[in-house]
């Protein structure tokens, strides 16, 4: 998850890039400015094994049930100093008990050492 579009866009189009060898692996994007529609469709239709996503979207998708963590083995947070800064509440909203067992990487460049203290992530369930 990451706080932009566009970076969501780009990580996207990388793991893209990665995985043109391995032709079952399906990677979609999700973020808002677009009809939330195309992207339940896709989840129902086209299921994908990596998501990539800004937190409003992810959000919503997983509060009408279109997106499922109950499965989710990793969980990316990309800068995390700014999501958690400016969308704490709806980031620890997906990091709280959407699973029992996943390992969770926080990613910053400047990452202040009080946010690794405040995510303690066994208190998440995960590892």
């Amino acid at each position: 998850m990451c706080h932009t579009r566009e970076l969501a866009f780009q990580i996207s189009k990388e793991y893209e890039r990665f995985s043109k060898y391995m032709n079952t692996v399906k990677i979609a994007v999700f973020f808002g400015g677009m009809l939330v529609t195309k992207d339940q469709e896709t989840l129902r239709n086209n299921c994908p094994h990596i998501v990539v996503g800004t937190p409003g979207r992810i959000l919503a998708l997983v509060r009408t049930r279109h997106l499922n963590l109950k499965n989710l083995k990793h969980f990316v947070l990309d800068e995390c100093d700014k999501m958690l800064d400016q969308l704490g509440e709806t980031t620890s909203l997906l990091l709280l008990g959407r699973t029992d067992y996943c390992y969770t990487f926080l990613s910053s460049m400047v990452c202040p050492f009080s946010i690794g203290q405040s995510c303690t992530v066994s208190r998440f369930g995960c590892h």
